[in-house]
């Protein structure tokens, strides 16, 4: 059961509904799993336009919902305004918006048309920086991965005839992190993706990436990257590995189970040995993987799981100054 308790005023104009008004000063809901606390105003009976300032708490610190692909979302404090307005009588536009909690902020505006029984829709969204770690406030599941950084994106997001449709978009990324299990670790990532609509083709760039996989310590890696499909082409790629500096180029096939890599380049010194430990500890990762079942959530294991279960094909240059034993 709810309990709601509302205090304003309505003016209804004398039925002159273009100039009837409704003065909301304080809406109160209370539910067993929350309450909704609101503000707002509504004017111009016949094609509404106003505002609403919502605060909604969950019942209790760390209230949980069950959702089908989620197993655990925690409820948290959010603070929603919105100004809206309609064109006509199919169509709501919602001249802007944002969604908060203590640590980000998401922003936007858009529209929404019904006729008969379809619906069209277009949603601008963009945010001047959410926190990345915050994500395993919400989704304790992933409290083990160590998220963080800030994140800050702009996109466009439409009903089209065949499902959704993105317009221009882009995503910078600044002091990323993550850990995958004991051996993959990241670490200062700075990274930009930006794309054109539908995503055809986008453009990866990053700098200062350090990480930790399979033993192995890369820091310093900067690259530009162009994303086709499953296919990454990397138009520059620099960093040191376990003290060898290397300057590639060069496109991978499939990026996250690679069927064929065109490498080209060189490094300063090319240590035969870290070559061979390399080379043993994939192997071991694929003995120790072996006869275990699957990831539930492919969404976010990609890395973890992103070895590929057979050698990719290999073509290219590599040039050394010097080659170590």
């Amino acid at each position: 059961p709810a309990t709601v308790d509302m205090d304003g005023k309505i003016d209804l104009a004398d039925f002159a509904w273009n100039r009837a008004q409704v003065d909301l000063k304080d809406l109160q809901v209370r539910t067993p799993s929350g309450s909704l606390s609101a503000r707002g105003y509504a004017s111009d009976f016949r094609r509404p336009r106003g505002a609403i300032d919502a605060d909604i708490s969950p019942a209790s610190a760390g209230a949980e919902i069950h959702l089908k692909s989620l197993q655990r979302l925690v409820l948290a404090p959010l603070n929603a305004q919105v100004a809206f307005s309609f064109s006509d009588s199919r169509t709501l536009q919602v001249k802007a918006f944002q969604l908060s909690d203590s640590k980000s902020r998401l922003e936007g505006d858009g529209d929404f048309h019904y006729e008969g029984s379809s619906t069209t829709w277009r949603l601008h969204l963009k945010s001047p920086g959410l926190d990345v770690s915050a994500i395993a406030d919400y989704v304790p599941d992933l409290g083990p991965y160590l998220f963080g950084g800030r994140l800050e994106f702009e996109t466009t997001v439409s009903s089209g005839p065949a499902g959704l449709e993105f317009g221009r978009t882009k995503l910078v990324l600044r002091g990323g992190r993550a850990v995958f299990g004991a051996d993959n670790v990241l670490r200062n990532a700075d990274l930009t993706l930006a794309a054109p609509p539908n995503f055809k083709v986008a453009r990866l760039t990053a700098s200062n990436v350090s990480a930790s996989t399979f033993g192995q310590e890369l820091s310093g890696i900067d690259f530009d990257a162009q994303i086709q499909g499953p296919d990454w082409t990397f138009h520059s790629l620099r960093g040191v590995w376990n003290g060898m500096r290397w300057n590639l180029r060069g496109k991978v096939w499939d990026f996250f189970q690679p069927t064929h890599l065109d490498i080209h380049g060189g490094a300063d010194v090319i240590n035969i040995q870290e070559l061979v430990n390399l080379s043993q500890r994939i192997i071991e990762y694929h003995k120790a993987r072996a006869g275990k079942e699957p990831p539930q959530r492919k969404w976010f294991e990609y890395v973890k799981y992103g070895v590929p279960k057979t050698f990719p094909a290999l073509s290219g240059r590599l040039a050394a100054r010097r080659v170590e034993y």
